[in-house]
């Protein structure tokens, strides 16, 4: 028995022999793909933890991406306020100056148009006063024409003068010097044909006589002193000069600083020295001068 199952046993192997080569290429196949596999799983597994870690890492950055940005903002958001309180304080000032400048510009025209309406109401005072000052020359005119008249018929009544011989007299006024200067002159001629004209007639001669003594006497009454003669006049003439010039000069700076707008004090002292000037005016004139006597 022992020797059948022997023989069976070793039988049995040759018999089986190609199955299991088959069963074992199948399993060293199998093997290799399960080692395959298995290192695909371990690389895959590498994977994991890789692409975990990776992920990780994204994250990360992900949080960070946002703190900064969230950070980014902020700062945005400051430099954003910074910016406007910079213009808030750099426009302010400049509003503010803007419209003091508008306020000023229309005080100024304000001020402008009131200087306008000064100017055309002086305008109008100003032809107002001229035209009244030439009435009031004409009326002067046609009195001292009707003066000048009244005093020829006293002069040369009717009848005292010869045939062929009329006295006319003629005025003529204006605003100039000169015509006043010529008015004068021949003033002066016309009495001195009248002059001439009398003393060549009997009957007037008191008249006319009476009449070139009051044209030649002095308007205003004599000095009753006079600058005596010799050292002493003459030092009393120089120390009355400067005097005199000396408040000249106080006189002209009182008036540069009134018209520099100097306080009303100056004014009274202004006015004190144009009264002690106007004052001593006929008293320098009469100590530098010396009248001849007649």
């Amino acid at each position: 028995m022992k020797a059948a199952k022997d023989r069976a046993a070793a039988s049995a192997p040759r018999a089986k022999s190609p199955v299991a080569s088959e069963l074992k290429g199948e399993a060293e196949d199998l093997k290799a793909k399960f080692l395959k596999i298995q290192a695909e799983v371990s690389s895959y597994k590498e994977l994991s933890v890789v692409n975990q870690k990776l992920e990780d890492e994204l994250k990360r950055l992900r949080e960070e991406n946002e703190a900064q940005a969230a950070k980014l903002a902020a700062q945005q958001g400051e430099v954003a306020a910074a910016v406007a309180a910079a213009q808030a304080d750099a426009v302010a000032p400049l509003q503010q100056q803007l419209e003091e400048l508008a306020l000023q510009l229309q005080n100024s025209q304000s001020q402008l148009e009131r200087l306008g309406e000064a100017v055309e109401a002086a305008e109008a005072d100003k032809a107002a006063a001229v035209k009244q000052l030439q009435d009031e020359n004409a009326q002067l005119l046609a009195a001292l024409a009707g003066a000048a008249s009244r005093l020829a018929e006293l002069v040369y009544p009717a009848g005292s003068l010869p045939a062929g011989l009329s006295v006319a007299t003629r005025l003529e006024g204006g605003v100039k010097l000169e015509q006043a200067l010529s008015a004068t002159a021949a003033a002066a001629v016309a009495a001195a044909t009248a002059s001439a004209a009398a003393a060549a007639t009997a009957e007037p001669a008191a008249a006319v006589q009476e009449v070139v003594v009051k044209a030649a006497a002095p308007a205003g009454p004599q000095p009753l002193w006079r600058r005596p003669a010799g050292f002493l006049g003459w030092l009393i003439g120089v120390v009355a000069f400067w005097v005199y010039q000396v408040l000249g000069a106080l006189l002209l700076y009182y008036a540069a600083a009134i018209l520099r707008g100097a306080p009303p004090a100056l004014n009274l002292e202004f006015g004190l020295g144009c009264l002690v000037v106007t004052t001593l005016l006929p008293l320098a004139n009469r100590l530098l001068i010396v009248p001849r006597a007649a």
